[in-house]
């Protein structure tokens, strides 16, 4: 037979594990919404990388993210590799980004 306390135990678990999935979806969600006067850029640099478009593509916006501080990778792309993507690739896209690099001294 189990006591009151006994009962009360499973509940104050329940309570502390529903109180750290909180905690953790709102640092995730705080990961994914950026925030800074690059917010907007990071964003649409995510939503590029999650375009179904093969292995180079999405590395190629990884790189981009990680060379302005918002992705990890081993070969963060460098400000002139950006200005190449601006010359070869869509400019509209990569335009923003050497801006950005530019202006944060990368």
């Amino acid at each position: 037979m189990t006591t009151p306390a006994q009962q009360e135990q499973p509940d104050q678990l329940r309570g502390q594990h529903q109180q750290d999935q909180q905690q953790q979806q709102h640092q995730l969600q705080q990961q994914q919404q950026p925030s800074g006067p690059y917010a907007s850029l990071i964003q649409d640099l995510r939503s590029y990388q999650a375009e179904p478009h093969g292995h180079d593509h999405v590395d190629r916006w990884t790189r981009a993210l990680a060379g302005l501080g918002h992705a990890s990778h081993t070969n963060p792309m460098s400000l002139s590799e950006a200005e190449q993507m601006a010359k070869i690739h869509n400019p509209n896209r990569w335009n923003p980004v050497v801006e950005a690099m530019k202006k944060l001294g990368r």
